[in-house]
């Protein structure tokens, strides 16, 4: 099991591969392989996400996300500005989620079912949009709503590397 934030880094290292050349997949694999270590460990994660640690694995990661963000076509203050962004996003997301993950399993089915009996009851008089929702509300799994950030966050990226005027590289 890892227990440090050194020991995350390399875990997710043993399952990530960068895709050269193409930045969007590479920051989606990476994101993925975080949150998936942090959910094979969730005690060490909720410990480990929110540290700085500048060990080589940390380093290699860091190394692989400006890596992508030049490959986009980000200069090197806009990789900087845009490595954090992604980093804490990925960083915070993995832990929220690993923190969940640490809760005994009725806690998470108390959580995970009031989607279903407080959300569908609620008042659509007071509530409508909630009315609307809520059955849809019940069927999110938290990989989707994982992904579906993810890829908000990833078109995000995109727009503002291509109002950066950024040319890709190789």
């Amino acid at each position: 099991m890892c227990c440090s934030r050194t020991g995350s880094s390399r875990k997710v290292l043993e399952t990530f591969s960068p895709t050269p050349g193409d930045w969007r997949t590479t920051l989606r694999d990476l994101a993925l392989s975080t949150r998936e270590t942090a959910l094979r460990h969730p005690a060490a994660a909720v410990v480990a996400t929110y540290r700085t640690t500048q060990r080589p694995a940390e380093m290699r990661i860091v190394e692989h996300i400006l890596t992508a963000l030049a490959d986009a076509g980000c200069d090197p203050a806009q990789s900087a500005l845009l490595h954090r962004v992604y980093g804490d996003f990925t960083l915070a997301w993995s832990g929220m989620d690993a923190a969940f993950a640490t809760l005994d399993p009725a806690a998470q089915a108390g959580d995970e079912a009031a989607w279903n009996r407080e959300y569908a009851a609620a008042d659509p008089a007071r509530y409508p949009s909630i009315a609307c929702s809520s059955a849809h509300m019940a069927t999110m799994t938290g990989e989707r709503v994982f992904r579906a950030a993810l890829e908000v966050l990833l078109d995000g990226l995109g727009a503002r590397i291509g109002r950066g005027g950024g040319t890709p590289r190789g």
